[in-house]
């Protein structure tokens, strides 16, 4: 009966926070979370963590490819660097000499890249992957404990979050995943290879992301305990990741 109700709530209100782009993915992930509530009997706060860290666990190939490929390209830094300022110091001469000179240094680029088998679009494979997903994720979260009530996430929670449709009365599940977003970047970039140093931009980046991690408490307190869940479980397996990494 309780699935009958849930499988009619979804039906009666589709998933359009996110707009266009994202109502179709927003549909699949429904969906799933549902099914995996309704096939295991898991209450909604253990359906949400786990189906969460089981789909960040099966992007971990995707993360592994993504940091060999950004190995590749930071053992041709030096060189990359070299050439490319050759190329940008011969056309700034604006002669024919000039414009030679880096001719030569551009195709020298590109057979350094294929020796080394480096694309740059493949140090962000990763990212270009994942962002629509967890904002997909994230706005079927929204959709979820703000429109489909009739799920059961009112009483879907545990301990002292029973309400995933209300905001966490004592800030607990804010300040958690403001302190797992916070210990993620300290820990460096998600696809950062072993041994490999920042460069000045990247520990810019990483200072400021420290920041909003700072920030999200305070700013999104008042968001549903269910999207907390949701965060947190994103939070904490790419944190453990990370500390195998640096073994």
């Amino acid at each position: 009966m309780d699935a009958a109700v849930g499988a009619s709530a979804v039906v009666a209100n589709p998933p359009t926070a996110g707009g266009f782009i994202f109502s179709k993915p927003m549909a699949v992930i429904e969906a799933l979370l549902t099914g995996v509530h309704e096939t295991t009997g898991l209450p909604w706060w253990m359906t949400i963590a786990l189906t969460t860290a089981t789909v960040r666990l099966s992007l971990l190939p995707l993360q592994v490819y993504q940091s060999k490929a950004i190995a590749r390209m930071a053992v041709i830094k030096p060189h990359l660097d070299q050439l490319s300022a050759q190329m940008k110091a011969g056309s700034a001469k604006g002669t024919d000499k000039g414009y030679e000179e880096a001719e030569k240094a551009r195709l020298e680029l590109q057979a350094l890249f294929a020796h080394h088998n480096v694309k740059p679009w493949m140090s962000i494979v990763g990212a270009l992957g994942q962002i629509p997903l967890w904002l997909s994720f994230f706005f079927t979260m929204r959709h979820m404990v703000r429109v489909d009530g009739g799920l059961g996430l009112d009483t879907g929670g545990a301990l002292w979050f029973q309400d995933l449709t209300a905001r966490d009365p004592y800030f607990v599940l804010p300040v958690m995943c403001g302190a797992t977003f916070f210990g993620m970047v300290s820990l460096g970039d998600p696809g950062q290879a072993p041994g490999v140093a920042l460069d000045a931009r990247q520990e810019q980046m990483r200072t400021f992301m420290k920041g909003v991690a700072l920030l999200m408490v305070p700013t999104t307190a008042w968001f549903e305990s269910g999207v907390f869940v949701y965060w947190i479980s994103t939070n904490m397996p790419r944190t453990k990741q990370k500390k195998s990494k640096r073994r």
